[in-house]
């Protein structure tokens, strides 16, 4: 409803200096996530993971709903074109590595770091065992979570720019 906001709600990030101005738009500084905390939502609750660089900046991170096993992922998954909104059978996979590939072609080339952390990253997201995978840029994926991740793993390895 406009006009109404949540009381206690604020701005979560990582990382320990306000890089981002969040601040400067909000009314309360943002409270920063300690890698592991838990959040309560009343029904839910989520998980920090820390991913620096992982898919973009050294504040990266995502958030794991642990009711439901759903991952937040940013823009891991990123996806173009007109997606459907939820999928069981999407190869989210092969969408992700058609948007890098597309990517490194253009004016957005080089989007996507790999650095020497990354796969040990993506590794410790695949342990999560996500169920749901939700993704910024595209379809939300409902199945292996843990397969698409070790599969976007290798994509990344081959295609992403190494820094």
């Amino acid at each position: 409803m406009t006009g109404h906001r949540a009381q206690h709600g604020g701005c979560l990030r990582y990382g320990g200096g306000l890089g981002e101005p969040q601040h400067d738009f909000a009314d309360r500084l943002p409270r920063i996530l300690e890698p592991g905390e838990a959040i309560e939502t009343g029904t839910k609750r989520f998980r920090s993971h820390p991913t620096p660089h992982l898919p973009h900046g050294w504040d990266a991170g995502m958030l794991h709903e642990e009711t439901e096993s759903a991952l937040l992922c940013s823009d891991l998954f990123h996806q173009l074109g007109d997606v459907e909104a939820v999928s069981e059978t999407a190869d989210v996979v092969g969408r992700f590595e058609h948007t890098l590939k597309t990517y490194n072609d253009s004016l957005f080339a080089n989007y996507l770091p790999y650095t020497e952390l990354s796969g040990a990253l993506l590794d410790g997201l695949a342990v999560l065992e996500p169920r749901v995978l939700l993704p910024v840029h595209g379809t939300t994926y409902r199945g292996n979570g843990a397969e698409a991740i070790r599969g976007l793993a290798e994509v990344m390895r081959r295609e992403a720019v190494r820094v």
